[in-house]
């Protein structure tokens, strides 16, 4: 299932315009995504459209339909190739 989140936020991400994704988290028992960006705005889009065309993809190809949080990293770590334990700490911080 991993791969498969993997490659529809990347392809997401490109449809959006977005081409450095920082990363993700997937929470299957909550069905809920954390998305971790320094492009919020971008990926939600006016009035929350691209977001709502995301969910659709995910209720779509996994039959379940899952709550998106976007989480902004600032201050130069969305620049360089974070570690996945840096995001997943980042994580843990904020739920």
């Amino acid at each position: 299932m991993g791969r498969e989140n993997g490659k529809l936020i990347n392809e997401w991400c490109k449809k959006c315009g977005v081409v450095e994704l920082v990363g993700y988290y997937n929470d299957t028992t909550k069905h809920k995504m954390y998305i971790y960006t320094n492009k919020c705005g971008i990926l939600i889009g006016k009035a929350g459209c691209r977001v709502n065309e995301f969910k659709e993809e995910l209720k779509k190809e996994f039959s379940v339909e899952y709550e998106v949080e976007f989480v902004e990293i600032r201050g130069g770590l969305a620049n360089v190739n974070c570690k996945q334990t840096e995001i997943d700490n980042r994580m843990e911080e904020i739920v």
